[in-house]
């Protein structure tokens, strides 16, 4: 990574800009307010370039049904404001995250992932879980997850 951007723990509460930007635009900035965002077993971190915030993940101990096993995280409200995307920066916030949730001894993390993102995730060695569906004033989702060592 360039030394001019570098990760680093934020609060939640600092996800809601580019959350807001990227993720709710035209939406009240409450929708930027994930349930569990104030947990003690979530994470926030943050991609900043120079001193700017730029991009965004979550990551929330929460299980999904469909997959067996019991330490998994989900993956959350990860988002890049819009200039710095198609640079390849979403692989420092996923390598970033995959290294915090290797520390908590998870295995397995998911997502839900807009389909215009599926690709990304795919390249990030994210494999599709079960049928397509809608999120209401968002979109087409799929469930994806990715086993960790």
């Amino acid at each position: 990574m360039n030394k001019d951007y570098f990760i680093k723990p934020i609060s939640a509460k600092d996800t809601h800009s580019v959350r807001h930007s990227v993720l709710r635009e035209g939406r009240p900035i409450t929708d930027c307010v994930f349930e569990g965002d104030n947990l003690d077993t979530t994470y926030h971190l943050g991609l900043f370039y120079k001193k700017q915030l730029i991009g965004v993940v979550s990551l929330m101990l929460n299980s999904n049904k469909q997959i067996q096993e019991r330490s998994q995280y989900q993956l959350r409200g990860m988002a890049i404001l819009t200039p710095y995307q198609g640079q390849g920066l979403g692989k420092y916030l996923i390598d970033a995250s995959i290294k915090k949730l290797t520390e908590l001894h998870c295995k397995v993390v998911w997502c839900n992932a807009r389909e215009i993102a599926l690709s990304f995730y795919k390249r990030n060695q994210f494999q599709v879980l079960g049928q397509p569906f809608s999120i209401p004033l968002i979109g087409n989702h799929f469930t994806m997850f990715r086993k960790i060592n």
